[in-house]
């Protein structure tokens, strides 16, 4: 059966607007939007991969909603073409840490004998989201830099002779078009000169 629409040429943003977010500060919006046949191949230069998600508040964000990936397209028995579309964005610039222990076992040699012992260490785990175009912010130093001394003979004397620094352990980065997820992890690590 066909239709005849008698409405608008432009695109219509359908209401069924879902809204995701994540620790990290990463919102992700998923959308709907509907046109005429005949109109699809003019609005479907509004769905760019990286283009600010169009009709569109951009809440939650804080900087914006940036398409990604491209839309995907369904041509409608009705007559329209529907276009569903993801866009990400922010919804902070603090992101997550959360610090946890860390036990690890050690051994050390003094005086010609090896001695073993176990070290509590913190390990400090950050998630936040960055713009293509910034670097990864500094982090303050939030971590005691020396592991602290669980249980072993001579244990004190082995850490008292290693110097430690906090430093990255790893690095992870997942990409959503403009922005990205970033994860940090922080933990101590010895020194090997004095």
């Amino acid at each position: 059966m066909a239709y005849t629409y008698h409405g608008t040429t432009n695109l219509i943003a359908l209401p069924n607007r879902t809204v995701q977010t994540y620790p990290s500060g990463l919102v992700r919006v998923e959308r709907s939007y509907v046109c005429r046949k005949a109109d699809a191949a003019r609005n479907r230069s509004k769905f760019e991969v990286g283009d600010f998600l169009p009709n569109d508040s951009g809440a939650p964000a804080i900087d914006g909603l940036y398409i990604f990936p491209a839309a995907q397209e369904t041509v409608r028995d009705d007559g329209f073409v529907e276009f569903m579309v993801s866009a990400y964005g922010r919804i902070n610039t603090t992101g997550s840490e959360k610090i946890e222990d860390e036990y690890k076992d050690d051994t050390l040699s003094v005086s010609g004998l090896q001695v073993g012992f176990i070290t509590k260490t913190k390990i400090l785990t950050q998630e936040f989201v960055i713009f293509q175009s910034e670097n990864v912010p500094p982090t303050t130093n939030k971590i005691p830099s020396k592991p602290v001394i669980v249980f072993g003979i001579g244990g004190e004397l082995a850490l008292s002779q290693r110097r430690y620094q906090t430093a990255i352990r790893s690095y992870s980065s997942r990409n959503f078009g403009t922005v990205s997820e970033v994860t940090l992890v922080y933990a101590p690590f010895l020194l090997l000169s004095a």
